[in-house]
């Protein structure tokens, strides 16, 4: 990469992680790099951060998250994504990797492997490993299960538009909604950074038989008062219901 910036002409920054031995080190080495990443986007007045997401990481991260059972807001990757503030643009994710392998062979361009990925105690590297060994149309047919799922995601988000909007509503509301609303009415606020299955059970369970609660989460206090659920913002100190 230094000696292609290099002949292009183009700024090249690089930094060494500090040693890392605990936890999960590809978790350790993403947020470096994005943090990093960051930094120079700030550094040099940038609008974006482009990335060189493929589709196979699309798929790759769409079984990622249906083996784990995630609740997430958008199933695989984005065309254009966000992380912090910072605006992500991944203008690579219509083409597979055997593509863009192909495309640096026949224009002699070198190219790295990272041996990280051929570690198989991770379960992303496991997955990428099942995935060198499927067709195209398999391929293609998890992208289509992957749009379908956001597509209906999509549609239920504009049905429940005016619902999702309130910060307060009656528990005779909350129970004609179905049991998705209360994940997606916490998404819509950014209740959390993260979102677990377990926690939005016990929270509805709570809901249901309590007659009174309050939750404090990373931005939003959810309220259960006088047979209604609300949601407040922590800095708010005194509040009352019409």
């Amino acid at each position: 990469v230094e000696k292609y910036c290099e002949k292009h002409s183009i700024p090249c920054f690089i930094f060494n992680a500090p040693y890392h031995s605990k936890g999960n080190f590809q978790d350790y080495a993403r947020i470096f790099r994005y943090e990093k990443m960051i930094e120079i986007q700030n550094q040099v007045n940038a609008d974006a951060i482009v990335v060189a997401h493929h589709k196979d990481d699309d798929i790759e991260t769409f079984l990622f998250q249906k083996e784990r059972k995630s609740s997430v807001d958008y199933y695989g990757l984005k065309e254009e994504g966000q992380y912090k503030k910072s605006k992500l643009i991944r203008p690579f994710i219509k083409f597979h990797k055997s593509e863009l392998i192909e495309y640096c062979e026949l224009n002699e361009i070198e190219f790295g492997i990272d041996e990280s990925n051929e570690n198989l105690k991770y379960v992303r590297n496991r997955i990428r490993e099942q995935l060198r060994h499927f067709t195209t149309q398999q391929k293609d047919d998890l992208l289509k299960q992957k749009e379908e799922f956001n597509t209906t995601r999509h549609a239920y988000l504009v049905k429940h538009q005016h619902d999702l909007e309130k910060t307060s509503m009656s528990m005779n509301a909350y129970l004609k909604l179905d049991k998705s609303f209360l994940l997606e009415w916490l998404r819509y606020h950014r209740v959390k950074k993260s979102i677990s299955s377990s926690f939005i059970i016990e929270l509805d369970r709570q809901i249901r038989d309590s007659n009174s609660f309050v939750i404090n989460t990373d931005s939003k206090r959810i309220i259960k008062q006088y047979n209604r659920i609300s949601l407040i913002d922590l800095e708010t100190k005194f509040y009352l219901y019409n």
